[in-house]
């Protein structure tokens, strides 16, 4: 969720400075992580979450249940 909360204030500060290091600067995040952001919402893919990486013990769940 905070995430989300993030990458809303990062473009709603694009819509108003136009200008990604003073955003990099005011929201304290690395302008690499504002520049992908702002990629993103210009494009319309919104909020991009991280990939859920699959559990060790997920071929065995199976086994593990009964």
């Amino acid at each position: 969720m905070r995430g989300v909360a993030i990458y809303r204030t990062m473009k709603t500060f694009w819509k108003r400075f136009k200008n990604q290091p003073i955003i990099s600067r005011i929201i304290d995040h690395d302008l690499k992580d504002v520049v992908k952001a702002i990629k993103n919402a210009e494009v319309g893919k919104g909020y991009i979450t991280k990939k859920p990486y699959p559990m060790v013990l997920y071929p065995l769940k199976e086994q593990i249940v009964e």
